[in-house]
């Protein structure tokens, strides 16, 4: 007994079933995440030192190699970078994306922690993060008063807001951008320290032992027993002032703090801003967890800042100014919405072709059912609802309703011969099982090598994949099943406009025009496939010729990652020269405002800014860096799209004088950061040699290559004075070295050397020199070091001073030195970027050096190296399926053949869109040549029935041709409306989601006609020579009865 059999003579048994897909489906569907993309970030671990006061060179020899060296040993690691500025060391580890974040933080935690003592004395303890060091934040908060100060803000936000908000799920850091904290200021005065014997080493030395408080044990009586305590902290300013540096006696004053310095309660050295709107601000960046969902993340906080809202000051405003989820959640809508509309589209068309509501039953069932029950399968493989598993599931609906339609059309056409509807029903279905079983079959082989793809990518669409396959399978044992059983009772002859009455009557007429016109398609059809089949030498010129131009296309087509899309916000990021004070960066970004906020206003696009003034991912100070975020209106209220605001605005940003700026469209696949698109970055032996290739390589680019914003990240133009010490002298003079650079890094770098209470916080006390007595290099002379006799010396007796130009940053790569060329494509696509560098940087390192690229580079890299053999995979698996399903090579040749032709379709409808060829033009046209091989089954498979029967090829090709012409065409229709709302997408993430449904609505009308026309000539060439199909099996039928008989 077949299946369909089966399910006809038990339908409750086959609506059960389809009950419990549907059951299961819901069940999973209301536990899974909501996500943008499935998790495509790989675990990065970050260590960050500080190293107060010590050079960039000095951090990165003496920090990051010992950091660097120690992390080598860990397991799964993919990449190693590291940053070593002034006073700081960032190593970031990127594993593998299999490895567990946890697992990795534990194991980087342990290792670093082996070290600790092999680091300088005065470096501070390492700090593991499981988030990159530069990660940037998801979400920016703002704070602002019109009656409180940045330092009563941030003072607000760190005592009442940082850390609730640091231990929300998900949430990896909080940054406290623009922040001014409280600190006692002890600003030394050169003379007057000299007039009074006191030295640097003094005045932080008393404030070591004086300010303290230690325990001083208990006192136990009969009865009671007390805690004691030693309360000789300093508190007030006063307190500062008083403290004795020097008992008097002998003809000596007394000396005191307060006589050799100026005390204060102030802010700290302005190392950051923020401003929201262009209204100063204390900004809180919320830094997501590697893994983290983002929409969940958000809605956590905000519900966090709701409920903290309340313990805030009337005054006191906390707003959103910028957060990733406002465009995850839309772009997910717009799925879903697509989705709902394209459910109705196709079932219209299929109302249209079977003119019958009834007959519509059967494939509008299997929508539902098929799609529902996929939730149940991705939810077994732990995946989340995310915009590509719902783009899957909007091309599926196009798809399941395939098989279904092949059931009932093959039902009806029985009924219409006279066959009874039961018998119909189990004859129909049973004949079509085989095709049926294949084209979903084809279909997985096509899909299934998706799978294979490594790293970003295959992450990526390994769960669109999965989704496809969950539906079409579902689709295909629907149509078996419970499709058999429903047309067993719906599935009737057409009826004419004569044969109905009243309103029935008025809906008829049209479809029966319908019907008459597809008639008379059909009847013009058969003269040209007749005509195709008499000469089939047609058909393979036609797969040479399309084949050769779709290959033409493919070279003239740009290739990207992915397209640009509108995510409602645009990058602005600003440099300064090296040396810039924070005051010039925020003139700067004050002038990058400027420019953007002419787009403002009710006709403009610029709903707002948010500035960031040496705060960067992880909260960095480099004060010559910021990052403007152009806030966008929601998509529905502006005209101008993302990148076209970006084109209007980034020529007059680029031409500011006062900085580097470039407005820059982010990307949604590069997790982590908002680099520029090209990454190319030189690898050498050490910096001196890797800064040369690096510098022939940018006046290579700045001559010839078509990109903008070209920089370079190493450079040697930061003013740094430079102190020669005369070693012989000073120590005649009874000075030493340490002490001396010790002396320097208090008075002019200024030293944390105890902690203040204030208001129930801990805050910093910082000894440094009063602005007057650090403003130029001759100021350094006149700071004094106490020699071993107990006089005063003067540095300018016993050092020199010169002002050098030298590197702001050290990076490193994999453990090597390294150098990073980042720039935009202008007027060329990021492909022909990334390839005119490497093909440079080739002639330009040597063997001892080497080329690689980060960011969006080495995604584009890895995608573009994996989608071939996907290709090549999946045309290799599918020749197998059909061969085995077949029983012969020259079946599953004819198929193959006619692949090329639907790419090139396909390729066609890119170029006439001006679409780039990408991640997502690749997948669709991968799942064009399954819908080709899907279509072609159908005639080669009928054909075939017919040529067993005793046809000759001619015949057998011409009537597979004619019998399947409906069913395939109302197929490929019912896909292609199905793409129709994707190609007219609108709204966040249309790009991507117009990307796939142009490519898939033009192709399939392409591998339509080639299934139609081109397919039949494929067989009568290749079926001459082949061998008649069923032969064997006929033969060994005999073989065996003549055995039984004897």
């Amino acid at each position: 007994m077949t299946l369909p059999g089966l399910s006809v003579r038990r339908p409750v048994l086959a609506a059960t079933l389809a009950l419990l897909v549907v059951v299961l489906g819901v069940s999973a569907l209301l536990r899974m995440p909501v996500r943008e993309y499935p998790n495509i970030e790989r675990p990065v671990v970050s260590v960050t030192t500080a190293y107060p006061g010590a050079a960039p060179e000095i951090v990165e020899r003496d920090v990051t190699r010992i950091v660097e060296d120690a992390l080598s040993g860990v397991t799964g690691i993919e990449l190693i970078q590291s940053t070593s500025t002034a006073g700081s060391s960032t190593v970031d580890v990127t594993f593998v994306l299999d490895r567990d974040i946890d697992a990795a933080a534990s194991d980087v935690r342990e290792n670093v922690s082996a070290v600790r003592n092999d680091l300088p004395d005065r470096v501070e303890a390492p700090v593991v993060a499981k988030a990159a060091a530069d990660a940037q934040a998801m979400m920016w908060l703002t704070l602002t008063s019109d009656a409180r100060d940045t330092l009563a803000l941030t003072d607000l936000a760190e005592r009442r807001l940082r850390d609730p908000l640091s231990v929300v799920p998900g949430v990896s850091r909080v940054i406290v951008g623009g922040a001014q904290r409280y600190a006692m200021r002890v600003r030394l005065d050169v003379a007057r320290m000299a007039a009074r014997d006191v030295t640097a080493a003094d005045v932080t030395r008393a404030l070591r032992t004086e300010n303290v408080e230690v325990p001083a044990g208990r006192l136990v009586g009969e009865a009671r027993e007390f805690t004691v305590r030693t309360d000789t902290r300093l508190r007030a300013r006063t307190d500062f002032a008083d403290l004795v540096l020097r008992e008097g006696g002998a003809g000596a004053a007394r000396v005191t703090l307060g006589d050799v310095a100026d005390i204060e309660i102030g802010p700290q050295d302005r190392r950051s801003a923020v401003f929201s709107d262009g209204e100063p601000a204390v900004g809180l960046g919320i830094v997501r967890a590697t893994g983290g969902n983002t929409i969940d993340v958000a809605d956590r906080v905000l519900a966090e800042v709701d409920r903290l809202r309340e313990s805030l000051p009337e005054d006191v405003t906390i707003t959103t100014s910028y957060s990733q989820a406002v465009f995850v959640r839309q772009s997910v809508e717009e799925v879903i919405s697509t989705l709902g509309i394209t459910a109705l589209l196709v079932v219209a068309v299929i109302f249209l072709f079977l003119g019958s509501a009834k007959g519509t039953l059967v494939p509008a069932v299997t929508i539902p059912v098929s799609l529902v029950g996929t939730f149940a399968v991705l939810s077994a493989f732990g995946f989340s609802i995310n915009v590509l598993t719902l783009l899957a599931l909007v091309l599926a609906v196009g798809l399941v309703v395939d098989d279904a339609i092949v059931v009932l059309e093959n039902v009806t056409r029985r009924r219409e011969n006279g066959e009874p509807k039961l018998a119909a029903a189990v004859n129909g279905a049973s004949e079509v099982f085989l095709p049926v079983v294949a084209t979903t079959l084809v279909l997985l082989a096509v899909l299934a090598p998706i799978a294979t793809l490594t790293g970003t990518i295959g992450r990526l669409f390994t769960e669109f994949a999965v989704a496809l396959m969950a539906a079409i399978v579902i689709s295909s044992a629907l149509a078996l099943t419970a499709g058999a059983a429903i047309a067993s009772s719906v599935a009737e002859p057409r009826r004419s406009t004569q044969e109905t009455r009243g309103w029935r009557r008025a809906v008829r007429k049209p479809l029966d025009w319908f019907a008459a016109g597809l008639e008379g398609l059909e009847r013009g059809y058969a003269h040209v496939a007749g005509f195709v089949v008499r000469h089939a030498w047609i058909a393979l010129a036609a797969c040479l010729v399309l084949g050769a131009s779709g290959w033409a296309m493919l070279q003239s087509l740009p290739s990207t990652l992915a397209p640009d899309e509108d995510r409602g916000f645009v990058i602005v990021p600003v440099t300064t020269a090296p040396g810039s004070t924070i005051e010039e960066t925020i003139g700067a970004l004050d002038a990058v405002r400027a420019v953007v906020m002419r787009h403002a206003g009710e006709d403009g696009p610029v709903d707002g800014t948010t500035t960031l003034v040496g705060v960067g991912g992880g909260g960095s100070s480099d004060v010559t860096s910021g990052l403007m975020i152009v806030r966008l209106k929601p998509w529905g209220e502006r005209e101008t799209t993302q990148m076209a605001f970006v084109e209007e605005v980034r020529g007059a940003i680029a031409s500011l004088p006062q900085a580097q700026a470039i407005a820059i469209n982010p990307s949604g696949l590069v997790p982590q950061g908002f680099g520029k698109p090209v990454q190319i970055v030189l690898l050498g032996p050490d910096y001196e040699t890797t800064e040369g290739w690096a510098r022939d390589l940018v006046s290579w680019a700045r001559a010839e290559a078509p990109v903008q914003a070209l920089e370079l990240d190493f450079d040697r133009a930061t003013p740094q004075v430079e102190v020669d010490i005369d070693r012989a002298l000073a120590a005649e003079l009874g000075l030493d070295v340490a002490e001396i650079g010790e002396a320097l890094r208090v008075v002019l770098g200024g030293d944390d050397v105890t902690d203040w209470v204030y208001d129930g916080e801990t805050y910093e006390v910082i000894v440094r020199a009063a602005p007057d007595d650090r403003a130029a290099p001759g100021d350094l002379g006149r700071v004094q070091v106490r020699a071993e006799n107990g006089t005063l010396v003067p540095l300018s007796i016993v050092a020199e001073t010169r002002v050098i130009g030298a590197p702001d940053a050290y990076r490193r790569v994999n453990r090597r030195p390294a150098m990073v060329i980042s720039a935009v494509p202008d007027g060329a696509s990021l492909g022909a970027v990334i390839e005119r560098f490497e093909t440079r940087a080739a002639e330009i390192v040597p063997e001892r050096g080497d080329t690689t690229t980060l960011g969006l580079s080495r995604e584009f890299a890895k995608s573009t190296s994996g989608i071939w053999s996907v290709f090549a995979l999946a045309l290799v698996v599918v020749f197998l399926t059909l061969a085995a399903l077949f029983e012969s090579v020259a079946f599953p040749v004819v198929i193959l053949l006619a692949v090329p032709l639907a790419i090139a379709g396909g390729l066609l409808a890119l170029l006439l869109a001006g679409l780039s060829f990408n991640i997502y033009s690749q997948i669709a046209l991968l799942l064009l040549v399954g819908l080709l091989a899907k279509n072609a089954i159908l005639v080669v498979d009928f054909a075939n029935s017919r040529r067993a029967e005793g046809a000759g090829v001619r015949d057998a090709a011409l009537e597979a041709a004619r019998t399947r012409f409906r069913p395939v065409l109302m197929t490929s229709i019912a896909t292609a409306f199905g793409a129709v709302p994707l190609a007219l997408a609108t709204g966040a993430g249309a790009e991507a989601r117009g990307t796939i449904g142009i490519v898939i609505l033009v192709g399939i009308a392409v591998a339509t006609a080639i299934t139609l026309l081109v397919v039949p000539g494929l067989y009568v060439l290749l079926g001459r020579i082949a061998k008649v199909p069923g032969r064997r099996q006929k033969r060994v039928a005999e073989e065996l009865q003549q055995v039984a008989g004897s």
